[in-house]
């Protein structure tokens, strides 16, 4: 079946037009998620494979607290 000109353009202007829509959307909805505050991750886990990443994932919330003044319990859970 022979397409005319005019019925190809016609669906790559509506393929367009919906791949324009999709990504507006796409956009306008990510940009209504929480930011990454202070208590974004409150209840995060480490998991670690050797001693001593566990040790520094376990001591980061405490020092994070210490370095940004932040009370103790924000990062730890507590």
């Amino acid at each position: 079946m022979a397409w005319s000109h005019r019925a190809r353009v016609c669906l790559v202007l509506l393929g367009l037009g919906l791949g324009l829509a999709i990504i507006v959307l796409a956009v306008a909805l990510s940009r209504r998620h929480a930011s990454c505050g202070s208590e974004a991750f409150a209840h995060a886990a480490v998991a670690a494979d050797s001693k001593i990443c566990s040790d520094i994932g376990r001591d980061l919330p405490a020092s994070a607290s210490r370095i940004l003044g932040l009370k103790a319990g924000i990062f730890s859970g507590a």
